[in-house]
């Protein structure tokens, strides 16, 4: 499915290990920021991160928001540039 807002559209993505740890590294995130935007703590994302806890819908939902909000500030970030 896909998401269509202020001119961006994006898949709705189904993340995984590899994919949760891209978009860290992508957009510089730490686990403890990421876990703030994601409204979980530092340590439950450590868990998922190395398969001790799994990646609920809820979870999942929450990476595809904060995944918008980085590619919205992406497009600002060009607007401004071009």
């Amino acid at each position: 499915m896909q998401i269509k807002t202020k001119g961006i559209c994006v898949m709705n993505i189904h993340f995984n290990v590899e994919k949760i740890e891209a978009m860290m590294d992508t957009f510089n995130l730490s686990q403890g920021k990421l876990g703030k935007r994601l409204g979980i703590s530092q340590v439950y994302l450590s868990q998922i991160l190395s398969g001790k806890r799994p990646i609920t819908n809820r979870v999942q939902e929450e990476l595809n928001r904060v995944y918008l909000e980085l590619m919205k500030q992406v497009k600002t970030f060009e607007e401004k540039i071009s």
